[in-house]
């Protein structure tokens, strides 16, 4: 798969997850979002890391490695605290985890880190670790 086909298919899955949740309040790289009257948004950021080479021919194909990141943002101080926000990263678990094939991708590893506090957010980032295989060809 190229770059472009793996970035699609995981935010495919992301977008059609997060949708209910959120609605269109989802942030995506590249492109302007205005969180005025938002209480709750997500951003996706896609990170190839590395392609591994499975043979020297051009009929070989590499194995590309890479993460999917979801930033889920919670306001400061919100009533329900961090509720919501860990209702969508559980939404996010469900369809993404260990060994489960989404399309031609492979997902290896998902991980949550701490939180950070970013101007008038609590945000905290699902990492969805990823490989899928692209014939050279």
């Amino acid at each position: 798969m190229s770059q472009l086909q793996i970035r699609n298919t995981l935010l495919t899955e992301i977008v059609a997850t997060l949708s209910p949740l959120v609605g269109n309040n989802i942030a995506y790289e590249n492109k302007d979002f205005d969180t005025t009257g938002v209480d709750t948004w997500c951003s996706t950021h896609f990170n190839p890391a590395a392609s591994d080479s499975c043979g020297k021919s051009s009929a070989s194909s590499d194995d590309e490695i890479g993460f999917m990141q979801v930033s889920v943002f919670v306001r400061l101080n919100a009533d329900d605290y961090d509720n919501e926000q860990y209702t969508i990263i559980d939404e996010l678990k469900k369809v993404f985890y260990f060994g489960v094939k989404v399309g031609d991708v492979s997902i290896h590893e998902v991980t949550l880190n701490n939180g950070i506090i970013v101007d008038a957010w609590y945000k905290k980032d699902l990492t969805i670790n990823y490989s899928s295989f692209q014939s050279r060809g």
